[in-house]
């Protein structure tokens, strides 16, 4: 017997399924068949962010190893993270490392800020309930 997926974890599969395309709460909830305000305090109680903040972060991790393990140019990069510039893109992620996208990519150290969230299942007693876990 096939075990539903939890809202959280639904939204987690459908958002690393699909990082690079432009993403939405709409369309998260759709794919996942939530509605958008169940799917958002779910997410947000179990993850302690935003789907949208959780998004932003994971692109620009991904954005970060693809700085530091690729040759790509930082607006192939940047567009390819869902920014529509190389400006927007270098704010968001000096905001997030702490430095910009070509110091970071000089530095040639990886560093990510936010992994692929994990569901774990954490039994308390004949209690089971579900928490996001980052792993």
């Amino acid at each position: 017997m096939k075990v539903k997926s939890t809202a959280p974890e639904a939204a987690v599969k459908h958002i690393e399924a699909h990082l690079s395309e432009p993403l939405s709460l709409m369309a998260i909830a759709t794919s996942t068949h939530y509605s958008q305000c169940h799917l958002h305090r779910r997410f947000t109680s179990g993850s302690g962010m935003t789907v949208a903040t959780y998004v932003q972060r994971r692109r620009l991790t991904e954005a970060a190893r693809q700085l530091v393990f690729t040759s790509r140019s930082i607006l192939d990069i940047a567009i390819e993270a869902g920014f529509g510039s190389q400006q927007a893109f270098s704010t968001a992620f000096k905001r997030m490392f702490k430095q910009t996208p070509r110091r970071y990519r000089l530095d040639k150290e990886f560093w990510p800020l936010q992994n692929r969230f994990e569901l774990g299942s954490m039994c308390n007693g004949s209690k089971a309930s579900n928490d996001l876990q980052v792993r």
